[in-house]
């Protein structure tokens, strides 16, 4: 025994050492490929910082270039800037609107005519930028100069200006200093420890970002790498990659210090971003790697030992355990028999595969006796009256995740009690395992949550109500619906009820309530208010509605945008159904977004419609019919109420434009666009798609002799209007017509056929009205 006892000790020695050179072997494995992985994340890593360096880079520069071309097309839409005024506060607002540090316009001359900002920038060091001959200069970003009188390193973005007469006769030029892009730029990384420059693609350092860690001392990057003692990559190669616009990483070791690089191209210039790190940096993040994988290999042998330690203990304890849950399983269960006796709580067990329920109480405050054992609960309770329709499908689907896993669910149901009163019941179940882990067993319990359920709605409108009042409102009203009783209304801080308990709350009160509203909102707002509207939206489920509509108020001539909130409920005690409303005012919102709505949609030289709004208007119009078919007063084909769509091209417009300039052609537009307006409906779309080009869509008319008189009544008064102004080209319009459902039930296939026909009216004459053909 003696030496079986050494055997056994031998092996176990021989285990844990074999355990032990797992472990270690695992933890260098570990540490080697992790200091792999760590270096590749870093140059990863890197790379994205250069990256997002030269992106920001490109986007700023980018940016200022499109303000400076904005800008000088307004200034060359003022004539180049005759009108020193306007041009002058262009000039300025551009500057509150960027970061510019100072902008001049240069005549053709390269005198100074109007400058903003910062005046330290001379006209001939952006002559000596952009070139000596104004009127071939295009817009672009300058290479960095320097000013010897200041010291500084600034860039130039310029667009050329033009005349009347389309001439250029001059130059708008924006300057930012290179500290200034330096400023808005964010080249670092790794926590702050990475730095960059911005070089040529001969090596000058035009920008770099000031840090302790950076090694150069010259304003040449290639002489500096030049002077390293060694590269990852030969200075030729790096050179010549940089001449194709490449990308890369690599490494570069100046005395005891070592640095990983990255350069990356931007799209500014023959520009590169550099983007630099010390290898300490990925070192750390290396050594930190590899201290946190040992002292977690110390936890772990550390952990084993205990656990080992602790085994055997447990193993003891854990007989004396069993014997102990025992007895006090025993004892447990006698306390359960007799608290069963006494409890007010219903009680029972789900059987999961059977699907049964056996009650343990039978009787409890006041609820009606049920079986002892109930198959197919849900159902069997549903058809004994005891729970709702609603009732069955809710219980149904607590003990459906039971059936299907969940440990444990509650649901809540409204049961009546033996006097027909109605009782909220909690039914809370929870599954119980056999001695092998299978679930086929759930205990449950049935409280009474009556009271609970009468407080929580109390709190719900109170809180409601609460909510209301601290509101911003312009007025908050109350009425009982079910007793038709204004119970109060304010406006303001103003009671509009003092002394009155209630007044009836009828159609004329309504309308009183209403008079304020805007005439084309009145009629939708006291609809909505009505009783009998308000009650039915309640029954169906509508707790909250809001309502935007225009309103004026007391003593004021103007109307505003408000805003109404009214949330309906059920009174406790009574359970009278009421209506509490505050109404606020989003004048400012709403006006900022109808404006934003009018922007996108118009067109901005005519203020008609443009072409996107007008395909989707129209297509939605046309798609509406499918469910709104054969309003009052139309003709229906096929199903579909008759609709017109006019295809419109000006005669003899470019000629117009190439004799009186783009500025009377555009006014003509203009003309062109009122007459529109003024023979269309105000329901019609009427909208401009380019050019000379217009379209009108006549929605939901009598006939189709309707819609060619509306045609012809367009090029009659394109004839008067271009006689009126005694044009030295007379100017008329074709019109091409195609009908909704007889041609097509979508805007491409209209416009295409309306097309057709508009060229036909051309062909045949110009200045009439055609309506398409299949044979055209």
């Amino acid at each position: 025994m003696k030496v079986l006892g050494k055997v056994e000790k031998f092996k176990v020695i021989l285990v844990a050492g074999l355990v032990v050179i797992f472990i270690l072997a695992s933890f260098f494995d570990f540490s080697n490929r992790g200091g792999r992985q760590v270096l590749k994340i870093a140059r990863e890593h890197l790379q994205d910082v250069a990256d997002q360096a030269a992106y920001g880079l490109d986007e700023k520069l980018e940016d200022g270039l499109r303000k400076i071309e904005y800008t000088a097309g307004m200034i060359s839409s003022l004539g180049g800037g005759q009108h020193q005024g306007d041009a002058q506060v262009i000039m300025d607002q551009m500057m509150k609107s960027s970061r510019f540090d100072s902008a001049v316009l240069l005549d053709k001359d390269w005198n100074v005519k109007y400058e903003a900002g910062d005046d330290r920038i001379c006209d001939c060091s952006i002559r000596d930028v952009i070139g000596s001959d104004v009127s071939g200069t295009k817009s672009g970003i300058s290479a960095v100069y320097h000013l010897e009188e200041d010291n500084e390193d600034v860039i130039c973005i310029y667009s050329p200006v033009y005349g009347e007469d389309g001439t250029s006769e001059g130059v708008l030029a924006g300057i930012v200093l290179t500290k200034t892009l330096v400023d808005l730029m964010d080249f670092s990384g790794f926590g702050g420890r990475s730095y960059s420059y911005v070089i040529q693609s001969d090596g000058k350092i035009i920008m770099q970002t000031g840090h302790e860690e950076s090694l150069m001392s010259s304003r040449d990057y290639y002489e500096f790498l030049g002077a390293s003692d060694r590269m990852g990559i030969s200075l030729e190669d790096l050179k010549s990659a940089v001449a194709e616009r490449k990308s890369g990483v690599f490494s570069v070791k100046y005395g005891n210090q070592e640095r990983i690089v990255c350069y990356v191209p931007s799209t500014i210039n023959d520009w590169y971003i550099i983007t630099a790190v010390s290898s300490d940096v990925v070192k750390g993040s290396r050594d930190s790697l590899n201290m946190n994988a040992f002292q977690l290999l110390l936890k772990t042998v550390l952990a084993l030992a205990v656990l080992m330690a602790f085994l055997g203990f447990w193993m003891w304890k854990a007989q004396k355990l069993i014997l102990e849950s025992k007895k006090e399983l025993e004892s447990s269960s006698r306390k359960l028999e007799l608290a069963l006796q006494h409890t007010d709580t219903g009680i029972f067990e789900y059987n999961i595969p059977e699907d049964t329920i056996h009650v343990l109480t039978l009787e409890f405050c006041g609820m009606k006796v049920l079986q002892e054992t109930i198959k197919e609960p849900s159902r069997t309770l549903r058809e004994k009256g005891i729970i709702s329709e609603a009732g069955e499908k809710t219980l149904e689907e607590l003990l459906r995740k039971i059936r299907e896993g969940q440990e444990q669910g509650t649901a809540e149901l409204l049961v009546p009690d033996m006097t027909g009163k109605e009782n909220w019941l909690r039914v809370s179940v929870a599954q119980t395992y056999d001695g092998h882990d299978k679930q086929t067993e759930a205990i449950g319990t049935i409280e009474n949550i009556t009271e609970e359920k009468a407080i929580e709605k109390r709190y719900a409108q109170e809180e409601k109500f609460r909510q209301a009042m601290l509101s911003e409102t312009l007025s908050v009203w109350a009425v009982n619906l079910t007793e038709r009783k204004l119970l109060s209304y304010t406006r303001g801080k103003k009671d509009c009820m003092p002394g009155l308990k209630s007044i009836v709350y009828d159609k004329k009160l309504i309308e009183g309530m209403c008079r304020l509203a805007h005439p084309k909102d009145k009629e939708r707002v006291s609809g909505l208010l009505d009783a009998e509207n308000l009650i039915s939206m309640y029954r169906e489920g509508i707790g909250e509605i809001k309502e935007e509509f225009r309103l004026r108020m007391p003593g004021e001539t103007n109307y505003i945008w408000v805003e109404s909130t009214v949330n309906l409920l059920t009174e406790p005690g009574s359970e009278d159904i009421v209506a509490f409303s505050y109404t606020k005012n989003i004048d400012a919102t709403k006006k900022k977004e109808l404006a934003l709505l009018y922007e996108s949609e118009r067109d901005q030289l005519t203020g008609l419609y443009n072409r996107t709004a007008a395909m989707r208007m129209i297509d939605d119009r046309l798609s509406a019919e499918e469910d709104n078919r054969g309003a009052e007063g139309t003709i229906l084909l096929n199903g579909f109420a008759l609709s017109g769509l006019l295809m419109m091209d000006l005669d003899g417009f470019k000629e117009v434009n190439d004799k009186l300039g783009h500025q009377a052609g555009d006014e003509l537009l203009r003309a062109v666009a009122d007459v529109l307006m003024g023979i269309f409906r105000e329901n019609d779309v009427v909208a401009r798609l380019g050019g000379d080009e217009f379209v009108a869509f006549v929605h939901r008319v009598p006939s189709e002799k309707t819609v060619e008189l509306m045609g012809q009544r367009v090029c009659a008064a394109i004839e008067e209007m271009s006689g009126a102004r005694e044009l030295e080209v007379p100017l008329s319009i074709s019109i091409g017509i195609a009908f909704s459902p007889k041609h097509g039930r979508n805007f491409e296939i209209l416009y295409k056929k309306a097309d057709m026909a508009m060229y036909e009216a051309k062909n045949n004459g110009k200045s009439r009205t055609m309506i398409y053909k299949e044979k055209m």
